[in-house]
């Protein structure tokens, strides 16, 4: 489920008489593989990467760009793409109104899969064409005979993504709404489902784990769940977002975090000069600037960061002024900084076309 090779292949084959199809990806950095790989493909058509690791300025492009090619009004005025592969993550999920001939998924849990299911001939009563293709749902699986997620079993557990298996195993189709509520239920409910391919023992290891981690997760709940709201305190600005618990004068209103999961932190990737000097300025700009400011923030995983310097001359990374909100500043050229992690090098690449990634083991 996580040969990109194969992936970009198979979606490029299902296109080959024309068609708009949509590969969704659990992480960015397979969706970024997909898109490797199509690129050294003939696929005779356009493809398109879209996922939530851009800056914001590059993100909201790249929105706009995308509803334009697949969503309604593409559709109803005969605009779509002839032939085209869309390479995304989960952001194509969230509020966008996109209508795909035919989808490749990999392994999620079933409430998702269903969920994704609802950007598969979304428009069909405008009567576009669909090139011969079925309205279908591809879903990538793993080996079955020993199953490995890879980094989707970290995203969703590996207790879901078995009892999904188990319960789409043999379901050749299925009739939504009528059936959403019973794989729901089939794939949360108490009772293990056991299968020809997922073993008691299976099923039962993984739903421990499930329980192991709902437990931390409650112990976690502290942390994010946001306080009532403060007459002390009104600008978030204003408030001190890191407490050292050894300063007990010290209060944080605003310290929640806002999910559970990996750590990523925010950051502004930025080289003008005139930029570079706003931000270190103990108040902050004029809204105008501030806005042009923060359409450079990105998220990133927090690791990228942690225990690292800068290198090859690249100046060194460093928290922003209060205004900033717990944002890290990364000072880069030409869309580059690099740094040095237990003695091996390092890059940060801001790309218009793959968004942020990370380059590992640079020889210096």
């Amino acid at each position: 489920m996580d040969d990109a090779e194969y992936t970009a292949k198979r979606a490029v084959d299902l296109v080959k008489d024309g068609g708009c199809a949509c590969v969704l990806l659990n992480t960015v950095k397979q969706a970024q593989a997909v898109v490797r790989q199509l690129k050294e493909i003939d696929c005779g058509g356009e493809h398109y990467l879209f996922h939530a690791r851009f800056p914001a300025y590059r993100r909201c492009e790249l929105e706009e760009q995308v509803v334009g090619l697949f969503g309604k009004e593409a559709v109803k005025k005969g605009k779509r793409p002839q032939r085209a592969v869309l390479v995304a993550t989960q952001v194509v999920e969230q509020s966008l109104d996109l209508d795909f001939d035919v989808m490749i998924s990999q392994l999620a849990p079933i409430d998702l899969l269903l969920q994704r299911c609802g950007r598969l001939w979304r428009h069909k009563e405008i009567g576009t064409p669909r090139y011969g293709l079925e309205e279908a749902l591809h879903v990538l699986m793993p080996e079955m005979q020993n199953p490995k997620f890879g980094r989707s079993g970290y995203v969703y557990g590996e207790a879901a993504l078995l009892r999904t298996i188990a319960v789409i195993e043999g379901c050749e189709q299925f009739s939504l709404p009528v059936d959403f509520r019973p794989l729901i239920d089939a794939c949360y409910g108490d009772e293990c489902v056991i299968n020809s391919i997922i073993s008691e023992r299976e099923q039962t290891i993984a739903d421990e784990e499930r329980q192991r981690k709902k437990e931390i997760d409650a112990g976690k709940a502290v942390d994010i769940l946001i306080p009532a709201p403060s007459s002390r305190v009104f600008s978030l600005a204003e408030i001190d977002h890191t407490k050292d618990e050894s300063d007990e004068s010290t209060t944080s209103y605003f310290s929640a975090s806002t999910r559970l999961g990996r750590a990523t932190c925010s950051v502004l990737m930025i080289e003008d000069p005139r930029l570079i000097e706003v931000v270190h300025c103990k108040k902050a700009p004029r809204r105008d600037v501030l806005k042009e400011l923060f359409m450079h923030k990105v998220d990133i995983p927090a690791y990228w960061l942690k225990d690292t310097i800068a290198t090859n001359g690249f100046e060194q990374f460093f928290e922003g002024e209060k205004w900033l909100r717990q944002t890290t500043i990364i000072p880069t050229i030409s869309g580059r900084w690099q740094g040095i992690r237990d003695g091996k090098g390092f890059e940060i690449v801001c790309d218009p076309v793959m968004g942020v990634e990370m380059n590992e083991d640079l020889s210096e």
